[in-house]
């Protein structure tokens, strides 16, 4: 199964494409590292960043996106931004799209924190968590 694991930080979400099970899996190469929204207010740049997120996803042929949620009050709320990317993620069709909690991830992680593979750049780290959490455990 392909996956795509999207960490949504300011105005960009950032991306890891998999293939395998949790078990046994490889990272999809791609050009495209993050996607980025920078201004919300226009409505070519929506477009732009929906568009973006959706061939990258047709492109690899992902079955899956899963994003890293973030709260919607308190000290680690996630921005507006953020909300409208992940809102806008969660319009493509030719996939399903799941929220994973920032937990179950953090748990993966500690099982896999020295599987990070090293042609992957350091800012994602939690998009790769976040792809790693959503496969499945087979």
């Amino acid at each position: 199964m392909k996956i795509c694991g999207i960490d949504l930080a300011a105005h960009d979400a950032i991306v890891v494409v998999l293939d395998g099970t949790r078990a046994s899996w490889k990272v999809i190469s791609s050009e495209i590292r993050k996607v980025s929204l920078l201004d919300d207010e226009d409505s070519g740049q929506v477009r732009a960043f929906q568009n973006a997120v959706s061939a990258l996803v047709k492109h690899h042929g992902v079955h899956r996106i899963v994003i890293k949620k973030r709260g919607k009050k308190g000290k680690f709320a996630g921005g507006p931004i953020s909300f409208k990317m992940e809102g806008l993620i969660q319009l493509i069709d030719t996939c399903e799209v799941v929220l994973l909690s920032p937990q179950t991830i953090a748990t993966v992680s500690k099982l896999y924190l020295n599987a990070v593979p090293t042609e992957l750049k350091q800012y994602q780290r939690d998009a790769f968590f976040t792809a790693l959490a959503g496969l499945e455990n087979k």
